[in-house]
């Protein structure tokens, strides 16, 4: 499960969104109004054979030109999703964890989360993604911005300043490892799992 939160700005006079999906089951719509108090929004999905789905959501209030509109989308992925992939323990090199990886080029991250899922909108994003606790790591196309733990789970925190193409939003979840590689040091990390990491290090360095 997994709630989108887009913080929109209103080129026109707006009393509705639409946003991609493909492969999500919408669970509830809602959105901020002016005393920052949750209102639930209706909607509908007007699908598409190759697209996915439009996901319209009407909105109690309108939004004026040039206002802010913090919107919500609770919603689950189901197995038709196009960007989400996954192997199971015995598939891994290490044969120990599931591993989960996301492909959204070019146009399936509304697979992943409801957005405007082009890329003609660049957006700068933060992003939460909670795991059993059990040796799973989680890595995005972002800076990580810290781990914590809650009960069973771990929590781990991701943020990207820079407005990029959805399609460049990636997150990978595994038995995992990180190090440096390439002359400058710092600029590129090799992520992969354990067993791989010195022969994958050598090959790209």
């Amino acid at each position: 499960m997994g709630t989108s939160r887009l913080t929109m700005l209103a080129l026109q006079d707006a009393a509705e969104v639409v946003l991609d999906t493909q492969g999500i089951e919408i669970l509830r719509t809602y959105y901020l109004d002016a005393s920052g108090e949750e209102v639930d929004a209706y909607y509908d999905l007007v699908a598409s054979p190759n697209l996915g789905s439009a996901l319209r959501i009407y909105l109690t209030d309108k939004v004026p030109a040039g206002s802010q509109l913090t919107l919500m989308v609770d919603y689950l992925t189901n197995d038709d999703s196009i960007a989400i992939n996954w192997l199971s323990p015995a598939q891994t090199s290490s044969k120990t964890l599931a591993y989960m990886f996301t492909e959204c080029q070019d146009s399936h991250c509304r697979s992943v989360a409801p957005m405007q899922d082009t890329p003609a909108v660049k957006m700068p994003y933060n992003a939460t993604v909670r795991v059993k606790n059990v040796g799973y790591t989680v890595r995005m196309s972002a800076n990580s911005t810290g781990t914590s733990l809650f009960g069973d789970w771990k929590i781990f925190d991701f943020q990207m300043d820079l407005p990029i193409p959805s399609y460049l939003i990636a997150f990978s979840v595994g038995n995992l490892q990180e190090v440096p590689i390439g002359p400058m040091g710092t600029r590129t990390t090799l992520i992969t799992e354990p067993d791989n990491i010195n022969a994958d290090s050598d090959e790209l360095s």
